[in-house]
């Protein structure tokens, strides 16, 4: 099963590898990523090198060095649109499906560091991240029922998360 999902995992990867030169058009030569908020139009440091072409080799620099391109079209973060290959749904399930066994852990416990990462996918805001550690403990064997697949989790999280009117209304992402 990890063969699988290491596999699937793979893919992804290499796919959203190549999503960079196909998209790279709409921010110039260098296209979006870290570089473009640094070097880009509204970049501070487009200030400073004030020469287009310096800018757009500083900024592909920037890109090919931290890897940032591939990342922000992913996401839809870093100046490469709202929508990247993952929705939050996606973001969640892929979380699950990486940090499945930290999850599980520590919703068992009631807090820890996944816990809290898996709540702010969720969207839940800080103040109610104690709230959200509480009430998946409480609802873990539901949770995480036997045989339980990560996408089941994430499903039955948001279940519980809809079931508590405070968690509803302060969990954007469920």
């Amino acid at each position: 099963m990890k063969l699988i999902r290491s596999a699937i995992l793979c893919a992804a990867l290499i796919f959203a590898a190549a999503i960079p030169a196909a998209n790279a058009a709409s921010y110039g030569p260098a296209g979006c990523g870290l570089g473009s908020m640094i070097f880009g139009p509204s970049g501070e440091m487009r200030k400073i090198f004030n020469n287009g072409v310096l800018s757009e080799i500083l900024a592909a620099t920037t890109n090919g060095t931290f890897g940032s391109q591939t990342f922000g079209l992913t996401t839809g973060t870093s100046n490469c649109g709202s929508k990247g290959l993952f929705s939050y749904d996606r973001e969640q399930e892929a979380f699950a499906e990486v940090a499945y066994d930290e999850i599980s852990r520590e919703m068992a416990k009631g807090e820890g560091e996944y816990l809290t990462a898996f709540a702010t996918l969720m969207g839940c805001s800080a103040d109610v991240q104690d709230r959200f550690a509480t009430a998946t403990k409480a609802h873990y064997g539901q949770i995480f029922a036997e045989g339980a697949q990560p996408v089941q989790v994430v499903h039955s999280v948001r279940g519980v998360l809809r079931s508590d009117a405070a968690l509803a209304k302060s969990c954007s992402r469920i």
